[in-house]
């Protein structure tokens, strides 16, 4: 976890403009103060074109230079955008739904058996004859209801 934490910081620093720092009773320095030019140019990345000058010099600029232009104007889409690719790398696949499982497996069997074999038992009774969704509400009135490890199942 730690590593693909320092994996995310390292992938989000060129994002990230660094500014130089002042204390907050001093203004900020100015443009045209050389400590702010030199660092100015080092983190600034370089100028690019805008959606909008791109389709202004070409209506059918394509839709992928014209996101590229978007994303390089933004700060904050650029950031977002590295941190959507880490969680995709990173980020644990989804857990794979349980071959097992299925609508109300136990109640199914037990409705199927006594339909094959015709038997009207106790345990027969207990359990809704039907499968629809509405069968133990409907059910419920005369005592019938989900076989008991459906029911624990929720």
């Amino acid at each position: 976890m730690e590593r693909s934490t320092w994996a995310l910081l390292q992938a989000i620093m060129p994002c990230v403009q660094l500014r130089p720092l002042h204390s907050p009773n001093e203004p900020p320095p100015s443009p045209a103060d050389p400590i702010f030019l030199s660092s100015a140019r080092k983190t600034e990345p370089p100028p690019q074109p805008s959606a909008r000058s791109l389709l202004s010099a070409n209506p059918y600029t394509p839709t992928s230079v014209l996101a590229q232009a978007t994303m390089a104007s933004s700060r904050t889409l650029s950031e977002l955008i590295v941190v959507r690719e880490w969680l995709h790398e990173t980020a644990p696949p989804p857990p794979r739904p349980d071959a097992s499982t299925g609508y109300w497996r136990f109640t199914k069997h037990r409705v199927t058996q006594g339909r094959w074999t015709g038997n009207t038992g106790r345990a027969a009774e207990n359990v809704v004859r039907e499968m629809d969704p509405d069968a133990v509400v409907r059910e419920a009135e005369s005592g019938r209801s989900l076989a008991g490890d459906d029911a624990v199942r929720g």
